[in-house]
């Protein structure tokens, strides 16, 4: 009986931190994927060139 519910608390906790990480750190994480997706699509269009 305790276990899944010591789980389900352990999951929250998880996703509550995350998401608050996520939140926290959003501008500086969404600048590196769009420095990241820049990046990709040069290499892209170099290979396809």
């Amino acid at each position: 009986m305790g276990t899944p519910a010591l789980a389900i608390f352990n999951i929250r906790h998880f996703y509550g931190l995350t998401v608050f990480v996520l939140t926290k750190a959003r501008r500086s994480c969404i600048v590196k994927i769009i420095k990241i997706t820049k990046r990709m699509r040069g290499w892209s269009e170099v290979e396809f060139r």
